[in-house]
Parts: C-alpha cells; sequence; structure tokens
C-alpha cells in the first residue's frame, strides 16, 4: 500500500503542478479509496471531496459517481449504515442515468462496501434507504456524502473490511514505514 501511495501522490504533484486537473481528480479518486483499504475514513472523506471539487469544475459528473461510491464507504466505515445504503442508491440511479456502469475492476470493491452496509443496517431499512437514495440529486447525494463523520469512526471493535482495531493499527504503521 504504501508503494502505491507514494506513486499516487506522486502523480498528483505532477499532475497538478501541469495543471491536469482530470487526471489529478482521478488520482485523488484512487488515494481516496487507498485510504479506505488503510480503515482511514477522515483521509479518504478529504481525497474524496478534493475529486469531487475537480469534477465540479470540469462537470465530469461521471467520475463524481465513483466518488460517492467511496464516500459510501467512509460512511459504512465510519459505522453509519444509513448514509451508506441511500450513497449506494444515489450512485446506482446516477450510474444508470449517465449510462456508466460499475467497471469490472472496481465491482469486488463496491460488493464489499454493499457488503459493510448491509450488515450496519437491518433489511427491510437498507432497501428502503436505497430506494431513497436513487431520488436523490447528484448534488444532494453529494451534500449527504460530506456531512460531518461521526465523532468516533467505527464504535464496534471490528472493522467492515474484516480487520481488527489492532489490525487496522498494526497495517497503518506498516504503511508508514
Amino acid at each position: 500500500y504504501q508503494r502505491a501511495a507514494t506513486y499516487l501522490d506522486e502523480g498528483l504533484v505532477l499532475s497538478r503542478r501541469l495543471g491536469d486537473h482530470h487526471v489529478a481528480s482521478f488520482l485523488l479518486r484512487l488515494l481516496g479509496f487507498l485510504a479506505l483499504d488503510l480503515a482511514d475514513p477522515v483521509l479518504a472523506r478529504e481525497r474524496f471531496s478534493e475529486s469531487i471539487d475537480l469534477c465540479r469544475r470540469l462537470r465530469m459528473r461521471g467520475r463524481i459517481i465513483g466518488c460517492l461510491e467511496g464516500l459510501a464507504g467512509v460512511a459504512a466505515l465510519s459505522g453509519d449504515g444509513e448514509r451508506a445504503a441511500r450513497l449506494l442508491g444515489a450512485a446506482e440511479s446516477w450510474r444508470e442515468q449517465l449510462n456508466q456502469p460499475i467497471q469490472p475492476a472496481e465491482r469486488a470493491r463496491h460488493a464489499q462496501i454493499v457488503s459493510q452496509a448491509k450488515r450496519l443496517v437491518d433489511p427491510e431499512s437498507f432497501t428502503q434507504l436505497w430506494n431513497e437514495g436513487t431520488t436523490h440529486t447528484l448534488e444532494a447525494a453529494v451534500s449527504l456524502g460530506l456531512e460531518p463523520l461521526p465523532v468516533s469512526p467505527m464504535p464496534r471493535g471490528d472493522s467492515p473490511f474484516g480487520l481488527t482495531v489492532r489490525e487496522r493499527e498494526v497495517l497503518r504503521l506498516v504503511a508508514q514505514g
């Protein structure tokens, strides 16, 4: 993970230096997902937020959808299954509207986020919240995704991605070198 983060950060610096906002928005989204993998919802949210800002300026609505899914992951990692379900519903709706299916390389991550959100909310509520999310405008979904995180991410002892609190600490230390 550390090597990937280093390369992505270097690419981000270079793309910003060159003024290539398209590449910068893409790299920020990838860095957001990397932060999710490292169980860091605060950094992930920052990266997705930066990517969304660039996408808004560039009028790249399609790329915002991936960030919504990332923000659903942030919500799930933070223990907010209701927000995650709404964001997933909004992302699905916007994918359909813009004819942008989930790419094969992103399917496993998407399934993982959906699975975690489902573990946090009972099945009936999950479906209701998902359907509610499908009615959101893109801006309403972004606003929902960027609302402040709960004070204490993942109050339970386990991670939605299968790691204990201690395992996440060790992973963070290993990633930092």
